[in-house]
């Protein structure tokens, strides 16, 4: 959250005071185009991480089956492991976006805690452009990878013998949301001129 005060470009007098907005009011004050793809991104990382949590529940469930069909009953499944273990993968893999989304990752903040608001941002940007350029070519490495997979017909090694594109296809995916959001978090940086803004708060399950 941050104050505002907003000033007509005409008569120089104030229309906006003491107000507090959010990171998408302040990109709307700056650009309505910019605006409108950061909701669209807050509402993509949404479901996104919504999706994560659902299949991290199932693979809960599949456990649980599991468990009970093997000391209950003495008869282990063969498909359990295989499946809960792509469940994963894809819950692991598209819930970090939500995470920079609402800054939930750990911050060592010591050093930049004392430098100038200015060289803060500067820092930011560059801290960002390299989770950015390292999130672009693993996302790119994955599609190739993906790719590749699909072309040869691949199979996983488990019985169920699932297309390996499938899961496989959870690190492209993954990367490129949190890519997306990365490339969200420099724009509102550079435009806003002030790092406090950037503190995205929309995206709430």
């Amino acid at each position: 959250m941050w104050r505002a005060r907003l000033l007509s470009m005409t008569d120089h007098e104030p229309l906006i005071k003491d107000i507090h907005v959010s990171e998408t009011a302040a990109i709307k004050a700056i650009n309505p185009l910019l605006r409108r793809l950061d909701s669209g991104l807050v509402q993509l990382v949404t479901w996104a991480a919504r999706l994560g949590g659902l299949m991290l529940l199932m693979v809960g469930l599949f456990v649980l089956y599991e468990v009970v069909c093997r000391y209950v009953f003495q008869s282990p499944t063969l498909w359990v492991m295989g499946l809960h273990s792509y469940f994963v993968m894809w819950a692991v893999l598209s819930t970090p976006p939500y995470t920079v989304r609402t800054r939930g990752h750990v911050l060592v903040d010591v050093v930049i805690n004392k430098i100038s608001p200015a060289n803060r941002r500067i820092v930011q940007i560059l801290i960002h452009l390299i989770i950015l350029a390292f999130s672009l070519t693993i996302t790119a490495a994955g599609v190739h990878s993906c790719v590749r997979a699909y072309q040869m017909k691949e199979l996983t090694l488990s019985a169920l013998y699932i297309p390996l594109y499938f899961p496989m296809s959870s690190i492209p995916v993954g990367f490129a949301l949190m890519a997306l959001e990365e490339l969200g978090t420099i724009c509102c940086l550079i435009l806003s001129g002030n790092s406090d803004i950037c503190h995205k708060e929309e995206a709430l399950l």
